[in-house]
């Protein structure tokens, strides 16, 4: 799959989403690979991941996309991958019933980085 310019507009969004975060997304980094060092395997939707760090770390400051910003940097390291299953409503009130993948965590030693595209079709890594 190639990259276009609504690629380019999404990371250089979540770029920003991080940047405006500050320390708060390097300790959500080092948090979602300590989650998926330590729990392989399980399968949890970005959301349940998302709530997950905000309870252990608080809300991210400044910027309102920096978990969305933070899912996306963990499926490009190749630590979360969407499963087959059927996606799933979002539960947030503001997510309006949203439907959201199924993530697999992946411990980073077998996680396979790879460029934004469909990452669905991967094999096992767990």
């Amino acid at each position: 799959m190639t990259r276009g310019p609504g690629d380019e507009g999404r990371d250089e969004g979540m770029g920003r989403a991080e940047k405006h975060a500050g320390l708060w997304s390097v300790h959500a980094h080092q948090l979602m690979t300590a989650i998926c060092e330590r729990w392989p395997g399980n399968e949890r939707t970005g959301e349940a991941i998302g709530d997950y760090i905000v309870e252990k770390l608080g809300p991210p400051p400044n910027h309102n996309n920096a978990i969305g910003s933070l899912i996306g940097w963990g499926v490009m390291k190749g630590y979360l991958v969407e499963t087959d299953k059927p996606r799933v409503k979002l539960q947030k009130p503001t997510s309006h019933s949203r439907k959201t993948p199924i993530y697999r965590l992946v411990h980073p030693r077998d996680a396979i980085s790879i460029p934004r595209t469909r990452r669905r079709d991967r094999g096992d890594q767990s």
